[in-house]
């Protein structure tokens, strides 16, 4: 529209500038013709006609735009009911989260009330410690961790009663021990409620530690006290004197040779020729241990491994049970502790705890020991007990390894076992070097007496033989002073003392063939499932077996 006015005064100007005509009319008019003049008047219509319409919109406009305004109070007014609705909602949700706490903790409270019913309350306080009393007491005590009672609430209050009876319990069990009660009854009444300790160690770990340490300082005062008696009465027990009489070519005084059917005295000969009847004890396959009764009345002698074993046996049965029991009852679990100080794990096991109750034991038995081996010279009697020894010490290991899982294995293994360091400290600190010093006494016998009975030497050979069958005796002290005993045996008594007697020496080494050929035949027949240890047991035997052969073919 402004366009068209802009055009209108356009034309009105170049008209008014134009110079008049001699009658006073512009000049242009004059020159449009009649066609022109139609035309520019349709034009001037049609801007006429679009001006209105222009026009009709505007009005429209106006009235949309009123609307509009219309509208967006509406929509201003809809917010504000909105927000209020927010407020509301957000209102409402608080209440119904503040009702359903509440109804939570009211069907808290009558779950509670029908869970913990007169009769198990009545149980749990005055019922007898059984194990319908722990299953009972497991409820209570995870109901009140799960639940968030107050100090105040029946619950709460029973889990308290629980954690004092289980207290009561361990600490009456440990004055029991105190009396001198057998401590295997003791363990057996608290393997049938182990839930006890559990139950005081989830609770109150500081308490539970204090019971456990108290429970091992007595077990430590109970197994001395019962060693002590039991050591007491194998040191009473009735043994045989094998006194240096019993050395090669020895002989006893004519007293003792006298009286020696009479009051059980062995004789010489005999006591060369002992090891078929004492060699039963490394198979013995019973466990019972002789009572301390038999052993102090008991008026028959007895050799010198009897004694070792059974107090050893003894030790090693309760040690298991101790072991066994503190495992299951106290869940004492490998627990591995970084030590900042050496940059090393370490782990406190079951086998600390066994040391400090066996320290004692351990060191009263291995007093026991040397006294009794103080002035023995037994030689078959040390090699018993030195067989004896790596007996239980194999039988030991492999029932650790058939009891322990693969972690505990791993985590015990920078742990030694206090029972296999006692009986190895025992090996090789005592037996060992006893057993090395007789026979490099009997080692300077021979040396020195030139007739020396041959049947004498064949026994003990036959006799140490036989005591170290599958055993490696090749990696053992033994086998170099064995060999170094077979040396002066021929040196001294064969070839020099018996140079000229040729049928005496063939005599000697045809019946030295013969002992070891019978003993090759029957590790043969008896050794049905081959190993390394019988491997080696038939390979002496059968270097000694050709070692005479080719003395003979010498002689």
């Amino acid at each position: 529209m402004d366009v068209l006015v802009q055009k209108f005064e356009s034309l009105d100007q170049e008209w008014s500038d134009a110079p008049l005509s001699d009658n006073g009319t512009q000049p242009l008019t004059k020159e449009l013709d009649n066609t022109n003049q139609d035309k520019f008047k349709a034009e001037l219509d049609s801007l006429a006609q679009t001006d209105k319409i222009i026009e009709a919109i505007l009005s429209h406009t106006d009235a949309y735009s009123a609307g509009s305004l219309d509208f967006t109070r509406q929509i201003d007014t809809l917010s504000l009911e909105l927000n209020r609705i927010k407020g509301k909602s957000v209102e409402l949700e608080n209440v119904s989260s503040e009702n359903q706490s509440k109804l939570s903790e009211l069907d808290q409270k009558i779950h509670q009330y029908k869970l913990l019913s007169p009769s198990l309350v009545e149980r749990i306080i005055h019922g007898a410690i059984d194990a319908r009393w722990c299953e009972d007491a497991e409820l209570v005590v995870s109901y009140s961790q799960e639940s968030a009672a107050e100090e105040t609430d029946l619950c709460t209050i029973l889990k308290h009663v629980v954690l004092e009876r289980c207290k009561r319990k361990l600490v009456e069990a440990i004055k029991k021990l105190r009396t001198f009660y057998p401590s295997q009854v003791v363990q057996k009444e608290l393997l049938n409620v182990p839930t006890v300790f559990e139950i005081i160690k989830s609770e109150n770990k500081e308490l539970a530690e204090q019971l456990f340490q108290a429970y091992c300082n007595t077990m430590q005062w109970y197994y001395t006290q019962f060693f002590a008696r039991y050591i007491r009465s194998l040191t009473i027990m009735q043994y045989h004197q094998i006194d240096a009489n019993y050395k090669f070519g020895g002989q006893l005084s004519y007293y003792y040779s006298m009286i020696s059917g009479v009051v059980g005295v062995l004789s010489v000969n005999d006591y060369f020729k002992s090891v078929n009847k004492r060699i039963f004890i490394l198979s013995q396959e019973n466990s019972t241990v002789m009572v301390s009764q038999i052993a102090e009345t008991n008026t028959m002698k007895n050799f010198l491994e009897i004694g070792f074993k059974n107090l050893n046996l003894c030790i090693l049965n309760n040690y298991r049970v101790e072991s066994e029991f503190i495992t299951n009852f106290f869940q004492q679990k490998p627990q591995p502790s970084e030590d900042a100080a050496s940059n090393t794990t370490k782990s406190k096991t079951t086998n600390d705890h066994l040391q400090v109750i066996f320290s004692k034991v351990f060191a009263n038995a291995e007093t026991f020991t040397k006294n009794m081996i103080a002035y023995t010279f037994d030689f078959y009697g040390l090699l018993l007990c030195i067989r004896i020894s790596q007996i239980y010490i194999d039988k030991h290991a492999s029932m650790n390894s058939a009891s322990e899982s693969a972690f505990e294995s791993a985590s015990e293994s920078a742990s030694t076992d206090p029972f296999e360091e006692y009986l190895n400290s025992q090996l090789f600190q005592i037996l060992w070097p006893k057993f090395q010093s007789i026979i490099n006494n009997n080692l300077n016998n021979v040396t020195d007496i030139s007739n020396v009975d041959p049947d004498q030497f064949i026994s003990f050979l036959q006799g140490i033989l036989i005591i170290s069958t599958n055993y490696n005796i090749r990696v053992e002290p033994l086998y170099q002073s064995l060999m170094n005993i077979l040396n002066n045996f021929e040196t001294y008594n064969l070839q020099k003392t018996h140079a000229g007697n040729k049928t005496y020496q063939l005599n000697v080494y045809n019946k030295l063939v013969n002992l070891l050929d019978s003993m090759e035949s029957e590790q043969a027949q008896d050794s049905e499932v081959s190993s390394p240890k019988d491997d080696e047991t038939r390979s002496i035997v059968v270097e000694l077996k050709e070692r005479y052969i080719n003395c003979i073919k010498n002689v």
